[in-house]
C-alpha cells in the first residue's frame, strides 16, 4: 500500500462508516424499530458498488462479499453490532483512553470531524473526555498469555477426542505427531478432533495424565491459544517498525511489520487507531506517530520485541 493509499483508503472508509451508519439509524426509523436489516442495506451499498473497487487489496476475504467485509470490519472497530438474523443497529459513543499517549478516542460518532486527518483508524480523537473513559484493555479484554497458558496447565477437565490429531508445540512452529506413543505424559498439545467427519473439527489444548486427556476446548480466538502455546516454548514473536513519507494532510506515518498475527481483541485495539493493510491474515500496520508507542505497547503486553532489540 503506497503512502498516498493509505490516505485515500482511511479517508474512504471514515466516509462509507460515517454513511453505513446513518443509513442504519435512518431504515430502522422507518420500520419503527432500533435495528435494520441488511435487505434494507445492501441494494444502496450495491449501487456505490463502483467506490469499492479501488480497495480490492484491502477487502481481501475471498470467501465474503465486499459489502459484508465491510460490515464485520465495523462490527470488530465496535462502530456497529451484529444482533443476528440479518440486523444490525449502531452502537452508543464510547470513549476509550489509549494506556502511553493517554489520548482519548470517541467510538460510534455520526460525524468524520477532524479525524480524517489525525487518525487514520475510525476512532475519533477528543480533547477531552464527558466522563470517566474505559481503557484500551477493558474495551476489548481477553485472558493474558500467561493467564492462558496457567489455565491449560492447571485444568482437570476431562475430554473425550475422536479421530484426533496431535501437534506439539516447538520454538516456532507446530510439529505434527502420528502416534499417540510419542506423546509425553503431562505436556501440553495443541489437538484437533474430529468427532463427526473430517471436514468438521474440534480444537483443544490439552495435556495426558495418568492416560487420560484434560484440556479446554478452543471456542474463540485460535491465534491467541497457539501463540501462548509457542511462547513457552521460548518463541519471541517480533516487530519491524518503519517510517514512511509524510502523507498529504497527515502526520507522519509508521508501518509496522509483525512475524504473526495479532489475536482477536489486541487486533481489535489498535483497530482503533491504526489502519490495518488488508482485513485479513493481516501482519502489516499503519499507525500515526502520535499513537506509535500505544501500538507498541499492545505489541509487548503479547510478549513481542522489536527485530534490532533481539
Amino acid at each position: 500500500m503506497t503512502n498516498i493509499t493509505i490516505s485515500e483508503i482511511s479517508f474512504f472508509l471514515k466516509g462509507i462508516s460515517t454513511y453505513l451508519k446513518n443509513l442504519i439509524i435512518y431504515k430502522a426509523s422507518e420500520s419503527g424499530k432500533d435495528r435494520a436489516h441488511i435487505r434494507s442495506l445492501k441494494p444502496i451499498l450495491e449501487r456505490r458498488s463502483n467506490e469499492f473497487k479501488r480497495f480490492y487489496a484491502f477487502f481481501n476475504g475471498n470467501n465474503e462479499s465486499i459489502i459484508m467485509q465491510l460490515l464485520n470490519y465495523l462490527i470488530r472497530c465496535g462502530e456497529i453490532i451484529d444482533l443476528q438474523k440479518g440486523y444490525y443497529a449502531v452502537l452508543p459513543t464510547r470513549q476509550v483512553q489509549l494506556p502511553v499517549s493517554k489520548k482519548i478516542l470517541e467510538v460510534g460518532q455520526l460525524k468524520e470531524g477532524i479525524s480524517r486527518i489525525i487518525n487514520v483508524g475510525l476512532a475519533v480523537p477528543i480533547i477531552q473526555a464527558d466522563d470517566r473513559p474505559i481503557t484500551l484493555k477493558d474495551y476489548r479484554y481477553d485472558f493474558s498469555i500467561k493467564e492462558y497458558l496457567e489455565l491449560f496447565q492447571t485444568t482437570q477437565k476431562d475430554i473425550h477426542l475422536i479421530n484426533e490429531e496431535y501437534y506439539k508445540p516447538d520454538k516456532n512452529r507446530f510439529i505434527k505427531i502420528f502416534n499417540e506413543k510419542n506423546l509425553e505424559e503431562g505436556k501440553i498439545y495443541y489437538v484437533k478432533s474430529h468427532p463427526y467427519a473430517w471436514n468438521e473439527v474440534e480444537c483443544f489444548i490439552a495435556r495426558k495424565e495418568n492416560g487420560h486427556w484434560k484440556g479446554e476446548k478452543v471456542k474463540h480466538d485460535l491465534r491467541r491459544v497457539k501463540l501462548a502455546l509457542l511462547v513457552n516454548q521460548g518463541y519471541q514473536p517480533t516487530y519491524r517498525i518503519d517510517r514512511l513519507n509524510k502523507v498529504k494532510n497527515t502526520t507522519d506515518i509508521f508501518q509496522i511489520i509483525l512475524s504473526d498475527q495479532l489475536p482477536k481483541a489486541e487486533e481489535e485495539q489498535v483497530f482503533l487507531f491504526s489502519l490495518p493493510n488488508q482485513l485479513y491474515y493481516c501482519k502489516k500496520y499503519y499507525v500515526q506517530h502520535d499513537y506509535l508507542r500505544d501500538f507498541i505497547n499492545v505489541l509487548s503486553n503479547l510478549g513481542f520485541i522489536e527485530e534490532s532489540s533481539k
